[in-house]
């Protein structure tokens, strides 16, 4: 994993909060993102939100033909006031908009 994405991975896993009895561990993980970037390429993107130059909020999403595809994001619980990943969700939606997506898949939801 070279180049910019490192730098977006290193910022979104530096959000991923730590295993703790109260919140079990991500999904996510760093042996995971770049694994992830081998198999995408420039069908994976991460997005992250900065405030001060400090991330504040990361979503990571996969492009497959007209849809784009929600996989993981997190937050600074501190920011969450700032509605980072409000904004990141809404430039997603915006770029997919422009490149003529026709589907944002969000994932399951229970």
């Amino acid at each position: 994993m070279r180049g910019p994405l490192e730098n977006y991975a290193r910022q979104l896993l530096s959000l991923v909060a730590p295993d703790t009895a109260s919140a079990p561990a991500s999904s996510i993980t760093k042996e995971v993102v770049p694994n992830l970037i081998d198999c995408f390429g420039e069908a994976l993107k991460i997005r992250i939100a900065l405030r001060w130059g400090m991330p504040i909020a990361a979503i990571l999403t996969l492009r497959y033909t007209d849809t784009l595809v929600y996989k993981y994001g997190c937050s600074d619980a501190r920011f969450h006031p700032l509605s980072g990943m409000q904004l990141l969700f809404w430039r997603s939606i915006q770029e997919a908009k422009r490149d003529w997506l026709r589907t944002f898949d969000l994932g399951r939801s229970e």
